[in-house]
């Protein structure tokens, strides 16, 4: 009897750790994706030191033992002096390379420097929790527009929580365009159509989480 309990009381907390466990990977990924877009609230980089092939095996033997590794994960914005502890490097030498762990929300170049990176990530937080700071890698690619542009830009970047064939519906009444048709045609408009119009007139953008429409110059 005392072994059944004892398998009971086994069996009850295997479940519970596996409730608990299974709670953390929603939360977890709750915070990595929203709206069908990944988004982080903490962005990591990796960084290497290009250093590292040039020393020897006993060089390199000798940096481990001292706690110094070739690369490693870093957030955002990056502590220089954190990188140099951590991966034995002067940064200064610019020898060292950066790689997105995980997908970054906005461009950056091949070659970016770690003052630069800092300076992007400082331009997204100025937008991160707008709807444009979800999509900014669509954003860019659709109105052609750097980071720095589109934050410059925000306050004429409007959002439209709707597909292209609702906005184009809406654009039509509101506008009064639709009054041009006689009513009896109206049931045969192609709002589809007249949404892939404006999207190619380039003021619109179509992104994962809905439209949004460039009122700037």
């Amino acid at each position: 009897m005392r072994v059944y309990l004892f398998k009971i009381l086994i069996d009850m907390r295997l479940s519970r750790d596996r409730i608990s466990k299974n709670i953390k990977n929603k939360e977890s990924m709750t915070n990595i994706k929203m709206g069908g877009v990944f988004f982080m609230n903490e962005l990591y980089v990796r960084i290497y030191n290009l250093e590292y092939e040039d020393h020897t095996e006993a060089e390199k033997r000798k940096r481990i033992k001292n706690g110094c590794i070739n690369v490693d994960s870093f957030r955002l914005p990056i502590m220089c002096e954190e990188v140099e502890e951590r991966l034995g490097i002067d940064l200064s030498s610019e020898r060292y390379s950066i790689s997105a762990r995980y997908c970054l929300p906005f461009l950056y170049p091949e070659t970016v420097t770690i003052e630069e990176l800092n300076q992007l990530y400082y331009r997204y937080t100025e937008v991160a929790d707008m709807p444009m700071g979800r999509v900014l890698y669509e954003l860019e690619n659709c109105f052609d527009m750097s980071l720095q542009e589109l934050v410059e830009n925000k306050d004429n970047i409007i959002y439209h929580n709707c597909s292209m064939e609702d906005f184009a519906r809406n654009y039509m009444i509101e506008s009064g365009k639709i009054n041009e048709i006689p009513q009896e045609y109206h049931q045969c408009i192609d709002f589809k159509v007249i949404g892939e119009k404006l999207l190619i007139a380039g003021n619109y953008s179509e992104t994962s989480i809905g439209i949004f429409e460039y009122r700037g110059k």
